[in-house]
């Protein structure tokens, strides 16, 4: 079944619905645990501490 634009021989609204450029969305908590959950499974508690002790002392 084609949508009412298509019907009526009107391809712009579906060219346009087509190459629409996917949205990102907003960063869910889900993504955000997952994602400190890889950075601690990649580098362990230690490293990541290490990590945010030189980062902070380059601003600091």
């Amino acid at each position: 079944m084609l949508d009412p634009a298509a019907q009526r021989g009107d391809v712009r609204a579906t060219m346009n619905d087509l190459f629409q450029p996917p949205r990102p969305d907003a960063a869910s908590p889900a993504a955000i645990a997952g994602g400190a959950f890889l950075l601690v499974a990649a580098f362990g508690i230690t490293g990541l501490v290490a990590f945010f002790r030189v980062i902070l002392g380059l601003f600091l």
